[in-house]
């Protein structure tokens, strides 16, 4: 499939983050965004497509607040 984030909706590239962030705690090191995006699309992609419809959500809202909350618990905020 091997799509660009430019091509991901906000609530894709969100749970990719979030599937990046389990996938380097279990490694115990940063796997990186293309493994991860590559991982995530192809153990869930085709499932969530047909599960969530098209969102109209605002761009990052979804995305920002999960990222505000890691970074406060790791402290880096």
């Amino acid at each position: 499939m091997d799509r660009s984030p430019m091509q991901l909706s906000p609530e894709e590239i969100a749970d990719i983050e979030k599937h990046k962030y389990f996938l380097s705690e279990k490694a115990g090191h940063d796997v990186g965004w293309d493994a991860a995006r590559k991982d995530w699309e192809k153990r869930f992609a085709n499932q969530l497509r047909v599960d969530r419809p098209e969102s109209k959500a605002p761009a990052a809202s979804g995305m920002s607040r999960w990222l505000d909350r890691l970074l406060v618990k790791a402290g880096m905020k």
